[in-house]
């Protein structure tokens, strides 16, 4: 195969995925689920909850934040992108997160051959997506970060990297899931 012909073929494979990826929000009022399922802490890092094992969010420790993901574990937990973050502004058990989306990747801490408790996050990639919010009055960087290795999940937060975007956090306060962690 020639040079040519593979970065051809990476073109068309990157608009594919790029103009599916927009499509999903192109009519504005659209919510995006990024992440849905069982929530989950890490044992001995209280710092980190997983939404399966491919959907990660790093809150510090000893914040009002962590204390009301920590209340949530074990429940389902549904993360999405909105465009109207007032329609979750009075909703019991959600938490709104708005600001510039900044997207960076990193080498995934685990290679996903090596079997080996604590691995994070598991995916199909082999970087780490990174994704946290930028606060547009002060400049400042949110605590909060999510990460993800799934390409799938990736994609979803691809179109707004650099944009201003709401991130809804809704915990069911009645589902607590059968399996513990």
């Amino acid at each position: 195969m020639s040079i040519t012909w593979l970065a051809r073929i990476a073109v068309i494979a990157s608009m594919i995925i790029g103009l599916g990826a927009t499509r999903t929000w192109a009519t504005g009022d659209t919510d995006v689920i990024v992440a849905s399922g069982t929530l989950h802490g890490q044992f001995l890092a209280d710092a980190l909850f997983h939404i399966g094992e491919e959907f990660w969010m790093r809150v510090p420790s000893d914040t009002e934040f962590n204390r009301w993901l920590s209340q949530g574990l074990n429940r389902k937990a549904v993360i999405l992108l909105t465009t109207d973050a007032a329609r979750y502004g009075d909703v019991k058990n959600v938490r709104i997160l708005s600001g510039t989306l900044i997207h960076n990747i990193a080498p995934t801490p685990t290679p996903v051959t090596t079997d080996r408790v604590g691995r994070l996050p598991e995916g199909d990639m082999s970087l780490v997506h990174v994704l946290f919010l930028k606060d547009e009055l002060t400049g400042s960087f949110g605590a909060v970060t999510f990460e993800t290795a799934d390409r799938v999940t990736a994609t979803k937060f691809e179109p707004y990297d650099g944009a201003h975007i709401n991130i809804v956090i809704q915990i069911d306060p009645a589902a607590v899931s059968s399996s513990r962690r």
